[in-house]
């Protein structure tokens, strides 16, 4: 359902968000800490460049969150 047709019919659009850090652990946190919100969806994880670029261009994502201490820094922009 689009953004557009959630708006018509008065639904509450879902934000999707992607979820990168080289600690599981964070990923899980991040996850563990969004299940519980009924206006959030997290579409997505990776603990790496190669697996974020991998699946961003499958899914779809309104929202990128990348952990702070991510070393290279230079492939976020490169996410799509």
């Amino acid at each position: 359902m689009s953004q557009q047709t959630c708006i018509r019919q008065g639904l509450k659009p879902v934000i999707r968000v992607f979820v990168v850090d080289h600690y599981p652990l964070i990923i899980e946190g991040v996850r563990s800490l969004l299940k519980h919100e009924k206006d959030i969806d997290v579409v997505g994880s990776a603990t790496n460049a190669e697996s974020c670029l991998q699946t961003l261009m499958c899914k779809k994502a309104d929202v990128r969150f990348f952990g702070r201490n991510n070393r290279n820094r230079a492939w976020i922009n490169a996410c799509p």
